[in-house]
């Protein structure tokens, strides 16, 4: 008996989603060729690349061609000639992207190897988030009104003479990218201009220049995000999910939960159906997507924010929860549209009914430092839905604020038969956030010490409340009053010594050493300079005004010293 081996399958770009992509290439049989694009953070992906995925693969390929994706035309080059080269020796029977920066190449690749493909022609607009817009809007559906700039007076023309905001909300992004990196929501011209600089030129989280910054139309409601695959124009909605996001670290759009919809409802509907329309404008015809769309309650009716042509992004951490809710996932989905067509024909067009409740919960962090202690590990793990947990965090690590997908701490992933148990979850998780249980960081209790200490200082003497540590001996609740001179020269003497020492210490520290620190020293040197201040204007014997100088500064310090009040 002659048994014909599985032909090859090529990942472009195995990251995120794209590990599994390859992983259930392989459990199904096919030989795995790994294909790194020329936009992928080849560094990276290399040494983030598990050994169950690198050590299986038949090849592993560098693709030195370029896509110039970011360009909004399709009259483009991708040089292929060593990467064909380089796949002479295997049967190759599909091209899979495994994420974002693999959809082009993926689709240029499939096209010339004579496969299953969307094509390279169009495949600009599956990538470029303008060429996207344009083309659904010539397709007849709702886009966002946008314009993409390479400089500044382009970007002037659009908001005053075609956008006309009122009330002036802008948002601001690279024309590619993903996770809600280097989003902006701008409420100015100014905010604006500060948004393209740091946008344009500059290199963004997947690795690629920002050849080009797109301006829109701030879209209010709620947003949705829509996974789907297809197989020769057939689409099916394999999941449904909510966003909910918001301001947090000065950045406008934080994700504090992604919840798994029962998409039963006639809103829900609208949005599906409105994707599906979508994918035929972007000419998806093969293979996985996922629409992020805005339901916008004025108009009651859904418009698209960006498509990508590949499966939902996020680690891929929602493939157990969506299976144990739905019975099936996208990625699986993925290899069947391609390889098993009685699979995919048995999918469902849309969801139907949740077997259970599935969550994702990002954790959000406010604080910045070295973290000393993670109690959150267990506090976490002990909730009743909890189903698992993803922590790109621990002891020693740099704990940074969270601003976007990028900087999250930690995925929790919650799941349950009762949506209100779960619900109960997500809200024991934002305590535990917003009461520092999730982790300390170094020299966070001092800071919550000297904190409460320079509300109290600025605080009128009615609304003071608590001790003042120990080793802030003097008095500052208080003027000197019935003290003596001397105890008061003393008092005096010894905050300028400590403010004079840590003057020099602080000077002398490296930035990191600063960052590392929390910047505890400046706040003492706040706290001092603020006391020694109180003391000379209470002193009986000290009948001088500050001179103008001394008050200038006296009230940036005051300043400053609000400013880390409202932090707590």
């Amino acid at each position: 008996m002659c048994i014909v081996a599985k032909p090859a399958v090529i990942v472009v770009d195995p990251v995120s989603t794209g590990l599994h992509v390859a992983r259930e290439v392989l459990a199904r049989g096919f030989q795995l060729i790994v294909l790194h694009s020329s936009d992928a953070d080849k560094p990276a992906c290399i040494a983030n690349m598990p050994a169950d995925v690198a050590t299986h693969a038949v090849a592993e390929i560098h693709h030195h061609g370029t896509t110039l994706s970011a360009l909004p035309h399709d009259h483009q080059s991708v040089d292929m000639d060593s990467t064909l080269h380089a796949l002479k020796a295997h049967v190759v029977g599909g091209v899979l992207a495994g994420c974002e920066t693999g959809v082009t190449l993926a689709d240029h690749l499939s096209d010339r190897l004579g496969l299953t493909t969307n094509g390279a022609s169009g495949a600009v607009a599956r990538r470029n988030k303008y060429a996207m817009g344009e083309c659904i809007r010539n397709a007849g559906l709702r886009a966002v009104k946008q314009c993409a700039a390479t400089s500044w007076n382009s970007i002037v023309d659009f908001i005053e003479h075609d956008l006309k905001p009122v009330p002036f909300q802008v948002i601001v992004k690279p024309v590619e990218s993903a996770g809600g990196d280097d989003v902006f929501l701008c409420r100015s011209m100014t905010e604006v201009k500060d948004a393209f600089d740091h946008i344009q030129g500059h290199v963004n989280q997947l690795g690629m220049t920002n050849m080009a910054t797109l301006v829109q139309e701030y879209l209010v409601g709620t947003e949705y995000v829509v996974d789907t695959v297809t197989r020769h124009g057939v689409h099916k909605v394999v999941a449904m999910w909510e966003y909910e996001k918001g301001p947090a670290n000065d950045a406008p759009f934080v994700y504090f939960a992604v919840r798994l919809v029962e998409a039963t409802s006639p809103k829900h509907k609208a949005i599906m159906e409105y994707t599906l329309k979508v994918l035929d404008a972007l000419h998806i015809r093969h293979g996985p997507a996922h629409a992020e769309v805005m339901w916008q309650p004025h108009e009651q009716a859904p418009c698209l924010v960006e498509v990508g042509a590949r499966c939902h992004g996020n680690g891929g951490y929602f493939v157990p929860t969506v299976d144990r809710c739905l019975g099936y996932n996208q990625v699986r989905a993925t290899v069947d549209c391609y390889f098993d067509p009685t699979a995919f024909a048995s999918l469902p067009p849309f969801p139907g009914k949740l077997l259970a409740h599935g969550c994702e919960v990002p954790l959000v962090s406010y604080d910045e430092g070295v973290i000393e202690t993670c109690p959150g590990v267990n506090a976490v793990a002990s909730l009743a839905s909890f189903q698992c947990a993803y922590w790109s965090v621990g002891v020693g690590s740099r704990l940074v604020r969270t601003i976007d997908v990028f900087t999250k701490p930690c995925s929790v992933w919650l799941l349950h038969a009762s949506k209100n148990v779960m619900e109960a979850d997500v809200k024991r998780l934002r305590k535990l956030e917003r009461n520092r249980g999730l982790w300390t960081v170094q020299g966070e209790a001092e800071h919550a010490g000297l904190r409460r200490l320079i509300a109290n200082v600025n605080a009128p003497e009615s609304n003071r409340q608590g001790a003042i540590p120990a080793e802030y001996a003097v008095n500052l609740m208080q003027p000197f009053g019935g003290a003596s001179a001397s105890a008061e020269a003393s008092a005096r003497d010894k905050q300028k010594a400590e403010a004079s020492s840590l003057d020099k210490a602080h000077s002398g520290m490296s930035a990191q050493k600063k960052a590392d620190r929390g910047d505890i020293f400046y706040e003492k040197l706040i706290i001092f300079k603020t006391s020694h201040n109180r003391i000379k204007e209470n002193a009986e014997s000290d009948n001088k005004r500050l001179s103008s100088k001394d008050m200038s500064q006296e009230v940036d310090r005051g300043q400053k010293a609000k400013q880390i009040q409202t932090v707590t």
